[in-house]
């Protein structure tokens, strides 16, 4: 039990109480009654034998407000019977398990937000991706050191946990102690500053296309071109800014499905396309092989001529 707990991620406290030893003892009996019989299969015994180590019947998350209010949410989840064609679309992350379990008999769309969130987290976090090294070690060490002082918290959170840092930042040297003092004497305000202020449109697109109450698919395109202009390196930019940008590369590395294109361009207030025009052509041709295969199939009822 202490295994199937640490692997399906349950907490450990379920092996403790009296519902547990409850549990314990009819799983005992059951096994000395079954001890007679030849050729029993565990997968016999359970409603359907996909549910071993797969299926749950909620998820409990925990989440610290900006304000430093503890949330807690439970999701219900439960089997609905979907049944799945390749005229339904699902929405899911970039992860190669998403990946490879939704590959057949209808259409994967990536969800933006994962993608941008990702991207960011290797920027900060990862020393190498995809084969690829990931120069930013300035803005890492930044990051790590802020960390170290506040919490080692998921990279979700690092936005925010950075904006709190920088707004207390000039009062932070009263109340630390001697060690957590020389790793905030190592963080430099002003890059602090700039970063925060590369992060922000990112946050606002984490935001946008995180509506649960309105469409976003229109939306995932002209965002991408806001960053994509963020993403260009300037000058005047610190180098901290310009690994960051360097790495990101917004353009090559995110890449968008049809539907983003055709949702944006049969949007009325989108449809000129004015952050984006090269791509305009490209979704009109998208838009119209849509309405193609969707024409209804003409009659094929003779034809009557009258004299």
């Amino acid at each position: 039990m202490t295994f199937a707990s640490a692997q399906d991620g349950r907490p450990f406290e379920l092996l403790k109480g009296s519902g547990f030893i409850r549990l314990a003892k009819q799983l005992f009996d059951t096994g000395r009654c079954l001890s007679s019989v030849t050729r029993i299969e565990i997968e016999d015994l359970l409603p359907d034998s996909t549910t071993v180590s797969l299926s749950y019947c909620g998820l409990s998350l925990n989440h610290i407000h900006q304000k430093f209010h503890s949330l807690s949410f439970l999701l219900g989840c439960f089997p609905f019977g979907l049944r799945l064609n390749d005229e339904k679309f699902i929405m899911s992350d970039n992860e190669p398990t998403m990946k490879s379990a939704f590959n057949l008999n209808f259409k994967r769309i990536g969800c933006s937000n994962h993608f941008i969130n990702k991207q960011l987290q290797h920027a900060f976090t990862s020393q190498m991706i995809d084969g690829e090294v990931v120069n930013c070690e300035l803005a890492q060490g930044m990051f790590s050191d802020v960390k170290h002082i506040v919490s080692n918290t998921r990279f979700s959170g690092a936005y925010g946990m950075l904006r709190v840092f920088q707004d207390v930042y000039n009062e932070l040297d009263k109340i630390l102690d001697s060690k957590l003092l020389t790793t905030y004497c190592k963080i430099n305000e002003d890059f602090l500053h700039d970063v925060c202020e590369f992060l922000l449109p990112f946050d606002t697109a984490f935001q946008t296309l995180s509506d649960s109450k309105r469409a976003t698919l229109h939306r995932v395109l002209p965002m991408k071109q806001v960053l994509i202009n963020k993403c260009v390196i300037d000058n005047d930019d610190k180098e901290g800014i310009k690994q960051l940008k360097a790495f990101l590369g917004m353009n090559e590395k995110w890449k968008l499905s049809n539907e983003y294109l055709i949702a944006t361009l049969i949007h009325p207030n989108l449809k000129h396309f004015h952050k984006c025009p090269h791509l305009k052509e490209r979704a009109i041709f998208l838009l119209k092989q849509e309405m193609l295969k969707h024409q209804d199939i003409p009659s094929a009822c003779p034809s009557v001529t009258t004299n």
